[in-house]
């Protein structure tokens, strides 16, 4: 019994190291923080998990830090959220009365689909302008980590 368990903990263990060493250039890591940030701040609350393991099977990115950096600018997703939805309901006039955002915050927290579908018009004019920020914001974000990682030459 204890010969299977050593057998199983050690089979984990190499899973988990080879997740870690997976795209660990200073390139990869730099598209990984990029794409990571990026993607996090995906303007629909509790999608950018998947968006992110989407995008590092895609890109071939370390999947265990990109969900770290996604983690990370968690905050900053529901920070930038109302603000870029009043932006969207500003830019493309979608609404002829104000939204009540309390609402939205709340039918997020309690039933998301039920969100997804009352607040779409809003949804989607935040995700375009999200779209128009993060070309350039992943350049930006991509060199100025890899000149970063560079100096440090990190490796994980």
């Amino acid at each position: 019994m204890e010969l299977k368990l050593s057998h199983h903990f050690h089979s984990a263990f190499r899973k988990l190291h080879m997740l870690l060493n997976q795209g660990t250039s200073p390139e990869k890591l730099s598209m990984t923080v990029a794409v990571g940030i990026i993607l996090g701040l995906f303007p629909i609350i509790g999608t950018t998990s998947v968006l992110c393991l989407g995008a590092s099977l895609t890109l071939r990115l370390n999947k265990v830090f990109i969900q770290m950096v996604n983690y990370m600018v968690y905050p900053l997703q529901l920070v930038l959220f109302i603000p870029l939805i009043k932006a969207g309901n500003e830019i493309f006039q979608l609404t002829g009365h104000p939204v009540n955002y309390q609402n939205l915050l709340h039918l997020f927290r309690h039933d998301t689909f039920a969100a997804l579908g009352e607040f779409t018009n809003l949804l989607m004019a935040a995700i375009i302008l999200w779209a128009v920020a993060a070309v350039p914001l992943t350049f930006i974000l991509y060199h100025s980590s890899l000149k970063y990682m560079k100096r440090l030459k990190v490796k994980i």
